[in-house]
């Protein structure tokens, strides 16, 4: 009996060496076990990082980053409270030594209010684009005839 037979799993019956290899030294059974070990990696691997991303997504969304505008300046403001003082308390429990972080800049500007005046600024273009396209033909037309007189 070789020695990779002795060891073979149900699961996997081409680690068991049943070829004409007596020493149980078979290239070709170790290269396929090494094969499905690759693959298999790179399904864990996949499945780590799909789970990590489903995640991340799922924090934004139950932290409100998905929601309005308003939700996400709410997230943030609540984000620059807390961030700060966790990575000092991190940073104290490791026993790193950090420089002083820089504070926060306030900054006094609504990104939604940004964001919905040139939303409104743009459909309202769009919405006037047909009535204005009629008088420019209008107006081209009069200049066409003026042109032929």
């Amino acid at each position: 009996m070789s020695i990779n037979a002795k060891y073979s799993l149900p699961i996997f019956p081409f680690v068991g060496c049943d070829h004409s290899c007596k020493t149980g030294d078979c290239t070709s059974c170790r290269e396929t076990l090494k094969a499905v070990a690759r693959c298999s990696l790179g399904c864990n691997e996949f499945l780590v990082k799909g789970g990590l991303a489903g995640a991340a997504v799922y924090v934004a969304y139950d932290q409100g980053l998905l929601g309005s505008g308003i939700e996400g300046a709410e997230a943030l403001k609540k984000a620059q409270e807390t961030l700060p003082p966790a990575i000092q308390e991190w940073t104290d429990y490791l026993g790193w030594e950090v420089r002083a972080l820089p504070a926060t800049p306030k900054i006094d500007f609504s990104l939604s209010a940004s964001w919905n005046k040139g939303v409104h600024t743009v459909m309202g273009a769009l919405s006037a684009a047909p009535s204005r396209a009629c008088e420019y033909t209008v107006e081209g037309w009069k200049y066409v005839k003026d042109l032929m007189k």
